[in-house]
């Protein structure tokens, strides 16, 4: 998915700099695909906290929105 390498790009400084682009890259696309069913950020963070948990950066709502901001353009 070359978009969500876009996405995710432009939305890594989100996350602490411990995370390579390729895990950012891999949760914009889960956001993604998640998306096709219900975009609401909490259906979207729900899923997330299966793969990832409660601790990630990944599940935040700030990194949620704005993926979900950036995969809408």
């Amino acid at each position: 998915m070359k978009k969500a390498a876009v996405v995710a790009q432009k939305i890594a400084h989100l996350v602490e700099e411990g995370h390579p682009l390729r895990y950012v890259t891999r949760a914009v696309e889960r956001i993604d695909a998640q998306r096709a069913i219900d975009a609401t950020p909490s259906a979207v963070r729900a899923h997330l906290l299966t793969h990832y948990g409660p601790t990630s950066d990944f599940v935040h709502l700030n990194f949620i929105e704005a993926a979900l901001n950036e995969l809408s353009r």
